[in-house]
């Protein structure tokens, strides 16, 4: 007599005909899903297969921790419908072979059955209810794209969950974080990066009120939009990427700048916004003895505009409507005031560290960065 652990052994053995069997049912019956490469269904099947052995030796109980951890995404839905009706069809071949038992095929057939339920429906805590997929989607998404950006301890299947999505293992990714300006908001934004490259090009997720994700290529320059990115990286090495990607971004919103950022097109502005102790004492040292003067607030608009310039006296002079001499006099007060000397490269460069500092406080104090 045929027992349910004979066919099971049998369904191990035949886990490469399923798997053909399924690929051929998707590519007929799921055209939404026909150009998922066949190493995205393959790994989809492998992943819903090995769940159905383990939930038929289980008797149909699906474990809500392998629940959380499945991806219903359409190629996932397809891919697992299809390997579900092929097990089906398989132990019906197989029950009423060589004698073997209906009853038992049956049984297992049951099981997997309830299996294919409980995937669909069973949600958060194991409590049945119906799921609505995109929102499933997109909370599996956020999970699996923190995950790998923040390099959080995976499960022995993150390297067959990521393939279903898509994601290549050994690709490169570029790491970003997206933080909306004032207006914008957080659900558009995520629109505006997604745009229109296909599953498996972008990954997003939302964190501490930012959008990130990684992508074959940087984000889209958007105008209303500080970005910061990191270089190119494989999964194992994005947490290091996405740790600068998140620097440039704290940075350049910090100082009012938008669009797409790295550490090395920020230049000082990181080291400026994460050293404040020594933002304060230079502002004490350069800024502070203006406060004491009638035309203290001339002469840091001059140098202001001045270092804005890139030092030239008579471009700044232009914006600032006055002639080249008397902006010279006013940064010749500004020496006189700080002793500093602004043909010295050195003394140039903290100047230069103490305006940018005290711009992000002012800032800061009016509410901008956070």
């Amino acid at each position: 007599m045929t027992t349910t652990g004979d066919l099971l052994e049998a369904l191990r053995s035949a886990a490469e005909l399923l798997r053909t069997r399924t690929r051929a049912r998707v590519r007929r019956d799921c055209p939404t899903v026909a150009t998922t490469p066949d190493h995205a269904i393959d790994t989809a099947f492998d992943l819903q297969y090995r769940q159905i052995i383990e939930s038929i030796r289980g008797g149909g109980r699906l474990a809500p921790l392998e629940c959380d951890r499945r991806a219903p995404s359409e190629a996932m839905l397809s891919v697992g419908r299809a390997a579900i009706t092929e097990t089906i069809d398989y132990l019906e071949e197989i029950g009423t072979m060589d004698g073997g038992d209906p009853v038992a095929s049956l049984e297992v057939a049951s099981a997997v059955a309830d299996v294919s339920a409980s995937a669909i429906m069973l949600g958060d805590n194991g409590i049945r209810r119906p799921v609505d997929r995109s929102s499933f989607d997109s909370e599996y998404g956020n999970r699996l794209a923190g995950i790998l950006l923040l390099g959080l301890p995976t499960s022995p299947d993150l390297r067959l969950q990521v393939t279903v999505y898509g994601i290549g293992t050994e690709r490169l990714y570029v790491p970003f974080r997206a933080r909306p300006r004032a207006g914008l908001r957080r659900g558009e934004l995520t629109e505006r990066l997604t745009g229109t490259e296909p599953l498996g090009d972008r990954m997003l997720a939302e964190m501490d009120g930012d959008v990130v994700g990684f992508g074959a290529c940087p984000p889209p320059d958007l105008a209303d939009v500080t970005i910061g990115i990191g270089p190119p990286r494989t999964l194992d090495r994005l947490p290091e990427s996405f740790r600068l990607a998140s620097r440039a971004a704290e940075s350049a919103y910090a100082f009012g700048l938008t669009g797409v950022h790295t550490i090395e097109s920020l230049g000082l502005l990181p080291t400026i916004l994460a050293d404040g102790d020594v933002g304060d004492a230079l502002r004490r040292r350069y800024l502070a003895p203006l406060s004491s003067v009638e035309s203290g607030a001339e002469v840091l608009e001059s140098l202001r505009v001045y270092f804005e310039q890139g030092m030239h006296v008579h471009q700044a002079a232009k914006v600032l409507y006055l002639h080249p001499n008397t902006l010279r006099y006013r940064m010749s007060r500004f020496e006189e005031l700080t002793g500093a000397r602004l043909r010295d490269p050195v003394h140039a460069m903290e100047v230069w560290w103490a305006l940018r500092y005290d711009a992000y406080m002012t800032r800061l104090g009016a509410g901008g960065p956070r």
